[in-house]
């Protein structure tokens, strides 16, 4: 003998559903979902109100002009001033990557893979920006055969000095 959640009703187990085993099969055929709906969404309006929110952002795929908006958002944020919105030498800063060979790619990786550890581990403190003194610098490598000689700039003072550096030389660092 079950007792039903919904209706309290005590019954044998074969008048339970044999996959909603908390339901008797009276109640189960009678069941109003849409009732139940009500209730819960009634109950929980911030998590209705998130859920349509999402479903509505995720079914309407975004427009080419905000995919072009965001991506030039991106661009100037990566390349700075150098970057300017339908100029010429654009594809000569994604270039950049595609003509370094791999061995210089991969002591890129090594040099920016070791410090990342090393100032996690705490081996190397993050400074404050050489220039200003702003606490929130990144490292700058003016070579990167040595993985660890650094120079701290924010993110202003690293863009100039990458202004200030031609393409073609900053390739071969």
């Amino acid at each position: 003998m079950k007792k039903c959640r919904i209706c309290g009703r005590v019954e044998g187990e074969t008048e339970f559903h044999p996959k909603r085993r908390h339901k008797c099969l009276a109640c189960y055929k009678t069941a109003d979902m849409g009732e139940y709906q009500r209730a819960w969404r009634a109950a929980h309006p911030e998590a209705c109100r998130a859920y349509e929110a999402n479903r509505a952002r995720m079914r309407k795929p975004p427009s080419p002009e905000a995919v072009r908006r965001q991506y030039e958002r991106k661009m100037k944020k990566r390349y700075g001033e150098q970057y300017e919105v339908g100029a010429p030498g654009n594809h000569l800063l994604h270039r950049l990557g595609t003509l370094l060979s791999e061995n210089e790619k991969r002591q890129r990786r090594n040099a920016r893979t070791a410090l990342r550890r090393a100032v996690r581990r705490g081996k190397i403190a993050r400074l404050p920006c050489f220039v200003c003194g702003k606490p929130d610098a990144v490292a700058h490598h003016p070579t990167y055969a040595h993985a660890f000689a650094v120079t701290w700039l924010c993110t202003e003072h690293h863009r100039e000095v990458h202004a200030m550096v031609p393409v073609s030389v900053r390739m071969r660092q």
